[in-house]
């Protein structure tokens, strides 16, 4: 006989006269409250989980992603994450362990959880957001709610740079790409060579989508900084953090 989660619940000891042992009881329970953990902590989590998808899954340009970056971070939010969480709410943790049916369990409901999370926040967005002008300004909204100066651009001659972010001396060339791809070498490019002809101190790509592999590769070697607008909140803090560099 199979038992829905509320049916166990509501049997109790009735389900030793049904054959359901009081050890699969304890098992089924547990489970329950490992996917109630699961669900909880990824809506917690959801906006920096979201940041991270987008910065681990990596586009080759050839119609590839490599999944394998995004997949270990899964396994590792799980790992110190949600049963850390589960252990505070006493829950035993023992035996979840990587493999085993309940850690695949527990990461179906945490990818659930976050996509609800993700259709949530793009009907918001995607409400406001309808072109890469659109975009531009809520970039530039989202930097000054931080304290930044932000200037924009001329939509013609603007020589790689959609925004000029200035605050404490520092000033930052941002260029915005609005995508449904990932973006490529040409946006790295040109944030790079707007920041000598505006005399930046840093240059940053941000993007609604992911980043192609070249593309980090590229910003890496010259140290142009990528971002998904969700961290523009936390730009001064990453601009240190990264030891970005003109």
């Amino acid at each position: 006989m199979a038992w829905g989660w509320a049916e166990v619940a509501g049997a109790g000891g009735a389900l030793v006269a049904a054959g359901v042992s009081g050890r699969t009881w304890l098992v089924l329970r547990r489970r329950s409250r490992l996917l109630a953990v699961a669900r909880d902590v990824t809506r917690r989590y959801a906006r920096l989980l979201t940041v991270k998808r987008k910065q681990l899954v990596v586009h080759d340009g050839y119609g590839n992603y490599e999944l394998r970056p995004w997949i270990d971070h899964v396994d590792y939010f799980i790992a110190h994450v949600v049963l850390r969480e589960a252990r505070e709410r006493g829950i035993d943790t023992g035996a979840v362990t990587r493999g085993t049916r309940v850690w695949s369990g527990i990461t179906r409901a945490l990818l659930a959880a976050l996509q609800d999370q993700d259709d949530a926040a793009a009907a918001l967005e995607d409400a406001d957001i309808i072109s890469g002008e659109h975009y531009e300004t809520y970039c530039r909204n989202l930097l000054q709610a931080q304290g930044w100066q932000v200037d924009a651009t001329p939509v013609t001659g603007d020589q790689g740079a959609d925004l000029i972010a200035d605050a404490d001396g520092c000033r930052v060339i941002v260029q915005c790409k609005f995508y449904s791809k990932p973006v490529g070498n040409k946006a790295v490019q040109e944030a790079h060579a707007a920041l000598g002809f505006h005399a930046g101190d840093h240059a940053v790509v941000v993007s609604n989508a992911s980043f192609t592999r070249s593309a980090k590769q590229l910003a890496d070697a010259n140290g142009v900084l990528l971002l998904h607008h969700h961290q523009l909140a936390d730009l001064a803090r990453l601009l240190i953090r990264t030891g970005a560099r003109a």
